[in-house]
């Protein structure tokens, strides 16, 4: 995820979707610039018990490109979002989008990701279990 975390960006939804991995098949949650994680969000990582697979840096342009290009997706889990420059810039480097419907990203994202009909963990949670396990990664 990239930028701000709080509020209607709806970063809890992806930490839920985290929980969900077997600690040992669990991918590195990458958190690019924002804020760095409130103690609230250290909270509720530790409740989940994903603490050891979260990664915060607040990056330079070239280091955010190599973090796109060591991605296997870009979540973007707002539910409302003006422009969505993380998703256009992921895309721009061969990444799928995740993103929720009726985001505003869902328009920009189009055929080229995917979009999640709705809020829940479990869904996106399976959409990141099949691209990570997909034969051709």
């Amino acid at each position: 995820m990239v930028g701000n975390r709080g509020g209607y960006k709806n970063s809890v939804l992806v930490y839920q979707a985290m929980a969900l991995f077997s600690k040992h098949k669990r991918p590195r949650l990458c958190l690019a610039g924002g804020e760095p994680p409130s103690r609230e969000e250290v909270k509720i990582w530790d409740q989940l018990r994903i603490v050891s697979s979260i990664v915060w840096k607040s990056c330079s342009d070239q280091e955010l490109a190599t973090w796109y290009a060591a991605a296997f997706a870009v979540v973007v889990p707002s539910t409302i979002e003006g422009f969505g420059l993380p998703a256009l810039e992921a895309m721009a480097r061969g990444r799928t989008v995740i993103c929720l419907k009726g985001s505003g990203v869902d328009e920009l994202v189009a055929g080229a990701g995917i979009i999640l009909p709705n809020n829940r963990p479990t869904r996106l949670f399976g959409v990141m279990r099949s691209l990570l396990f997909a034969p051709c990664r």
